[in-house]
């Protein structure tokens, strides 16, 4: 490092202290207000219900045709899911262990 001050860690920690909050409340707040909320089709055979809990996206319900997805990927208990990116812009994926060890 270059210049007079020499602890230039100590800067970036404490800045990092200070942002990391605000920019993890702007990611939360806009998770909620694009995705979180109650999804239907026109015809009102498909539903789904997603929320946002402590910066997590979460699918609490998913109707398709009548079927209730979640009891049928859960083995009939329909336990809300994690909703984790896929890397592409707005589409995302169900999280889940086979096994029960989520």
């Amino acid at each position: 490092m270059t210049g007079l001050y020499r602890d230039s860690e100590s800067i970036v920690i404490d800045a990092f202290k200070h942002f990391q909050p605000v920019f993890e409340n702007l990611q939360r707040q806009a998770a909620r207000t694009t995705y979180a909320g109650t999804w239907k089709s026109a015809d009102g055979k498909c539903e789904a219900v997603i929320s946002v809990v402590d910066g997590s996206m979460w699918l609490e319900k998913y109707w398709l045709n009548g079927n209730d997805v979640l009891a049928i990927l859960r083995d009939d208990k329909p336990e809300k899911m994690a909703l984790a990116s896929t890397g592409r812009e707005r589409e995302f994926r169900c999280v889940f262990s086979p096994d029960g060890c989520d």
